[in-house]
């Protein structure tokens, strides 16, 4: 709720305001389009809008303030005056963003000083008098507001808070995007039951690796590991049970696992981790716990509690390496001696070794 009473008038002042049609029509700079069009990022795409919203409306400040949580906004972008600055945050429930944000509606305010809020009494303190404010808004999707704040009081602010709202409708357009695009390639990258990356995430990961081992001198290790007995689940118990199994099995390596790490099912109970380790030593360590980790408890399925082991294959990258298939190669040999030699255990190859 609004909890201010004079910012709850400034918000039946607005709705008197004409904003689909301020007068003259409204034109677009070729300049703010080619700005867009050399955005990379999310980040890109904030920041062009702050300055162009800026510049259009003549602002002496313009700032995008986005939802991070249930309870608050934070400033992500700001161009003009930088305080308060970029990543201070502003509480919902008694801000004018938060109000802007919660009602979905434009906001004229004509003094700044009359309105007994946090976020407005240091828009006040910046010697700023008058600001618009717009839902940054996508059908029932709100990101968050655009705001442009003026040192002159203004009467009349039809254009600018038509212009504000039309581009913070844009904006939230173009983050719904980009949010769909980020969401396409997370699934694109994620094995769907398991939620580990998928092939495709492992070729993208490993030409990373790749890159920084060849220009950098970053070592790497990839290690490949297999459910012991894994068919002996699904034929026993069924697949469900087994699909389960293969969840609380990435479930239980990811809670061992750094930032750093990477986890990709390369195949039915298959699984490699890509991981930047500064000695084949240390990725040995490594391994041994998660190989550890694995059996020093059951793992609670549909009701049961089952007894899994895996196989732990791993290798670190080699100055003879010619690619990241050759680290592979070894890590799938080393997999594969491991359960041949009793399984549940973790073995190592070296490229010396392998020529032996």
């Amino acid at each position: 709720m609004v909890q201010d009473a004079h910012l709850a008038q400034c918000f039946e002042d607005t709705r008197t305001l004409e904003i689909s049609g301020a007068g003259d029509a409204l034109t677009v700079p070729l300049m703010f389009l080619d700005a867009l069009t050399r955005c990379k990022t999310r980040s890109d795409v904030l920041e062009v809008y702050s300055v162009w919203a800026g510049r259009l409306t003549h602002a002496d400040r313009c700032s995008v303030t986005l939802r991070i949580d249930d309870e608050w906004l934070m400033v992500t972008t700001m161009d003009g005056a930088k305080n308060p600055p970029q990543s201070t945050s502003h509480p919902l429930q008694n801000s004018t963003v938060g109000a802007v944000y919660e009602r979905g509606e434009p906001l004229f305010l004509h003094d700044v000083t009359s309105i007994d809020l946090p976020d407005a009494k240091v828009v006040a303190e910046l010697g700023l008098r008058s600001a618009v404010l717009a839902p940054i808004i996508s059908g029932a999707h709100c990101f968050g507001t655009l705001a442009a704040s003026y040192k002159e009081t203004m009467s009349e602010p039809a254009a600018e808070l038509a212009l504000i709202q039309a581009m913070a409708r844009c904006l939230a357009m173009q983050l719904r995007v980009i949010e769909q695009m980020q969401s396409l390639t997370t699934m694109a990258r994620t094995d769907p039951l398991t939620g580990a990356g998928n092939r495709y995430d492992l070729y993208e990961q490993a030409e990373e690796a790749w890159t920084n081992w060849t220009t950098d001198a970053q070592p790497f290790s990839f290690m490949s590991t297999d459910i012991d007995h894994f068919k002996q689940i699904n034929d026993t118990y069924g697949h469900d049970v087994g699909d389960a199994v293969l969840c609380a099995f990435v479930q239980r390596l990811k809670g061992q696992l750094r930032a750093t790490d990477k986890i990709i099912r390369t195949g039915g109970e298959e699984f490699g981790l890509l991981m930047p380790d500064p000695t084949p030593m240390s990725a040995i360590e490594r391994a041994q716990r998660l190989c550890d980790v694995i059996g020093d408890r059951p793992f609670a399925v549909h009701g049961m509690e089952l007894v899994i082991t895996a196989s732990f294959g791993i290798t670190q990258v080699m100055p003879s390496d010619h690619s990241f298939d050759d680290v592979l190669k070894r890590a799938d040999i080393a997999l594969y001696d491991a359960k041949k030699s009793g399984r549940d255990q973790v073995i190592s190859i070296s490229d010396e070794e392998l020529a032996a």
